[in-house]
């Protein structure tokens, strides 16, 4: 029973997100689009390696699923805070961990459906420099499903350490742009460990270092990137940390102890 019904809830947002999902569509395409061609084309008139625009694009896949489920998280965030509409949820004959896992899960899907397109843009966008012939295709199946339901549970924590909505931009400047810079978006782990090895060993701490070198990986080559099944266990690691720390949080905030 608690299954099917997990179930249905996924198929009632998935119908919700359907009426919006073009013009997210279109809305990420376009920041993608504009950010990957000044890194692509006009980055390297400066100095920058020819295929420096090829390396911010699969970064850019692999992260811009975030900056969409941070509206998400505000959503939540304002209902615990208000109507409280999730406590309906939490009536139904399903466990308390599920309705939040329903929720990381939902979301994980979300992000699944905005990012996938952006392949397709991206190999318009680099044609002769993305080669379909680099990718390793069962990391990259890998690849695209941890990396969406990592987010998906770090929005749902996000939501159980905040207090109010008016918070998410503080925790935006104060942790979540530094885990962006600083998470090998626009250099890799090995750059960060020659400039110092503690500035390597640092970094791997944060949870986007992993996002980004195991997307290169598939994407790219194994060459220069941290091993990819260390980054895939790295991950989960943090999915698992995330979670248990977001539903028991969330379970003592809703009061379903």
């Amino acid at each position: 029973m608690s299954w099917k019904i997990f179930i249905q809830l996924i198929k009632r947002d998935m119908l919700v997100f359907k009426k919006v999902y073009l013009g997210k569509l279109l809305d990420v395409s376009l920041t993608f689009v504009f950010w990957v061609l000044v890194f692509g084309y006009f980055v390297p008139k400066m100095g920058a390696e020819t295929n420096y625009g090829l390396f911010i694009m699969v970064g850019a896949i692999a992260s811009f699923g975030i900056f969409d489920l941070i509206g998400q998280s505000g959503t939540m965030i304002n209902d615990i805070q208000g109507n409280r509409t999730i406590s309906y949820l939490l009536m139904l004959p399903i466990s308390s961990r599920l309705v939040f896992c329903y929720a990381a899960i939902s979301w994980s899907i979300q992000s699944f459906l905005l990012a996938l397109p952006l392949y397709f843009v991206g190999k318009a966008l680099f044609w002769s420099q993305f080669s379909l012939r680099n990718i390793t295709w069962y990391q990259l199946g890998i690849v695209f499903i941890t990396v969406n339901i990592f987010f998906g549970f770090f929005a749902l924590w996000i939501v159980s350490v905040l207090h109010k909505v008016t918070d998410l931009s503080r925790i935006y400047f104060r942790f979540l742009n530094p885990l962006f810079i600083f998470g090998c978006y626009f250099y890799t782990w090995r750059v960060a460990y020659d400039l110092s090895p503690w500035i390597g060993y640092v970094s791997l701490i944060d949870p986007f270092c992993y996002i980004m070198e195991i997307s290169r990986v598939a994407l790219i080559g194994q060459s220069g990137y941290l091993p990819f099944w260390a980054s895939f266990c790295a991950l989960w690691a943090f999915i698992i940390i995330f979670g248990l720390h977001a539903t028991k949080r969330l379970k003592r905030i809703l009061d379903c102890l």
